[in-house]
Protein backbone atom coordinates (compact mmCIF):
# COMPACT_ATOMS: atom_id res chain seq x y z
CA UNK A 1 0.00 0.00 0.00
CA UNK A 2 1.20 3.51 -1.04
CA UNK A 3 1.81 6.34 2.05
CA UNK A 4 -1.07 8.24 2.22
CA UNK A 5 0.75 11.37 2.59
CA UNK A 6 4.11 10.90 1.01
CA UNK A 7 2.62 11.65 -2.08
CA UNK A 8 0.95 14.68 -1.24
CA UNK A 9 3.69 15.89 0.61
CA UNK A 10 5.82 16.51 -2.23
CA UNK A 11 3.08 17.34 -4.41
CA UNK A 12 2.26 20.54 -2.07
CA UNK A 13 6.22 21.38 -1.32
CA UNK A 14 6.46 21.55 -4.99
CA UNK A 15 3.86 23.51 -5.50
CA UNK A 16 4.18 25.92 -2.49
CA UNK A 17 8.06 26.09 -3.39
CA UNK A 18 8.58 29.99 -2.95
CA UNK A 19 9.75 32.51 -5.73
CA UNK A 20 13.30 33.10 -6.46
CA UNK A 21 15.50 35.21 -4.35
CA UNK A 22 14.21 38.40 -6.74
CA UNK A 23 11.59 40.18 -5.78
CA UNK A 24 9.22 40.57 -8.91
CA UNK A 25 6.30 43.14 -9.55
CA UNK A 26 3.40 40.47 -10.06
CA UNK A 27 4.24 38.99 -6.80
CA UNK A 28 0.96 38.30 -4.28
CA UNK A 29 0.81 39.56 -1.45
CA UNK A 30 1.26 35.98 1.50
CA UNK A 31 -3.04 36.46 2.33
CA UNK A 32 -3.72 36.12 -1.70
CA UNK A 33 -0.84 33.82 -2.15
CA UNK A 34 -2.12 31.63 0.32
CA UNK A 35 -5.90 31.23 -0.02
CA UNK A 36 -4.75 30.76 -3.91
CA UNK A 37 -3.28 27.87 -2.41
CA UNK A 38 -5.62 26.92 -0.71
CA UNK A 39 -7.52 26.93 -3.52
CA UNK A 40 -6.02 24.99 -6.03
CA UNK A 41 -5.71 22.20 -3.02
CA UNK A 42 -9.40 22.34 -2.88
CA UNK A 43 -9.79 21.30 -6.34
CA UNK A 44 -7.53 17.63 -6.14
CA UNK A 45 -10.80 15.58 -5.77
CA UNK A 46 -8.44 13.03 -3.90
CA UNK A 47 -6.83 15.18 -1.48
CA UNK A 48 -8.42 14.04 1.61
CA UNK A 49 -7.81 10.70 1.11
CA UNK A 50 -3.98 10.64 0.83
CA UNK A 51 -3.76 13.89 3.23
CA UNK A 52 -4.74 12.05 6.19
CA UNK A 53 -6.40 13.47 8.90
CA UNK A 54 -4.75 17.08 8.43
CA UNK A 55 -3.72 18.43 4.82
CA UNK A 56 0.02 19.62 5.33
CA UNK A 57 1.28 22.53 3.16
CA UNK A 58 5.00 22.69 3.06
CA UNK A 59 6.99 25.60 2.80
CA UNK A 60 10.22 25.59 1.28
CA UNK A 61 12.68 28.08 1.76
CA UNK A 62 16.65 28.62 1.58
CA UNK A 63 18.50 28.90 4.10
CA UNK A 64 20.60 32.00 4.58
CA UNK A 65 18.60 33.72 1.50
CA UNK A 66 17.08 36.70 3.65
CA UNK A 67 13.85 36.94 0.89
CA UNK A 68 13.04 33.22 0.68
CA UNK A 69 13.00 32.91 4.81
CA UNK A 70 10.68 35.86 5.26
CA UNK A 71 8.23 34.85 2.59
CA UNK A 72 7.96 31.58 3.42
CA UNK A 73 7.23 33.10 7.23
CA UNK A 74 5.38 35.91 6.20
CA UNK A 75 3.33 32.85 3.51
CA UNK A 76 3.65 30.63 6.47
CA UNK A 77 1.51 33.46 8.67
CA UNK A 78 -1.19 33.89 6.25
CA UNK A 79 -1.50 30.28 6.06
CA UNK A 80 -2.35 29.59 9.36
CA UNK A 81 -4.02 32.67 9.66
CA UNK A 82 -6.62 31.24 6.76
CA UNK A 83 -6.81 28.19 8.44
CA UNK A 84 -8.50 29.03 11.05
CA UNK A 85 -11.45 30.04 8.65
CA UNK A 86 -11.39 27.43 6.11
CA UNK A 87 -10.86 23.94 5.80
CA UNK A 88 -9.77 21.97 2.24
CA UNK A 89 -12.02 18.75 1.54
CA UNK A 90 -13.63 18.79 4.99
CA UNK A 91 -9.57 18.66 6.53
CA UNK A 92 -8.09 21.25 8.71
CA UNK A 93 -4.89 22.94 7.05
CA UNK A 94 -1.56 23.64 8.88
CA UNK A 95 1.82 24.64 7.12
CA UNK A 96 5.30 24.12 8.31
CA UNK A 97 8.65 26.23 6.70
CA UNK A 98 11.45 23.69 5.44
CA UNK A 99 14.80 25.57 5.16
CA UNK A 100 17.40 23.75 2.58
CA UNK A 101 20.67 24.18 1.97
CA UNK A 102 20.89 22.63 -1.12
CA UNK A 103 19.39 19.67 -3.48
CA UNK A 104 20.97 16.78 -1.12
CA UNK A 105 19.59 18.70 2.09
CA UNK A 106 15.96 19.46 0.37
CA UNK A 107 15.68 15.20 -0.37
CA UNK A 108 17.15 14.35 3.36
CA UNK A 109 14.55 16.62 4.59
CA UNK A 110 11.46 16.40 2.68
CA UNK A 111 12.15 12.26 3.56
CA UNK A 112 12.51 12.98 7.19
CA UNK A 113 8.78 15.18 7.45
CA UNK A 114 7.43 12.88 5.04
CA UNK A 115 7.75 10.22 8.14
CA UNK A 116 6.74 12.42 10.60
CA UNK A 117 3.69 13.06 8.80
CA UNK A 118 2.94 9.42 8.13
CA UNK A 119 3.74 8.05 11.83
CA UNK A 120 1.50 11.44 12.76
CA UNK A 121 -1.56 9.83 10.21
CA UNK A 122 -1.24 6.21 11.22
CA UNK A 123 -1.53 7.08 15.04
CA UNK A 124 -4.54 9.29 14.33
CA UNK A 125 -6.39 6.22 12.03
CA UNK A 126 -9.50 4.44 13.34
Amino acid sequence: MRPRGAHLLLAVALAAALAPARPRAEELPARQHALLLLRVLAYDRNVARRAGPTITVVLLARAGDRGSEERAVALHGALEEASRQVVVAGLPVRAVVLAYRDAADLDAALLAISQVLREDAASTAP
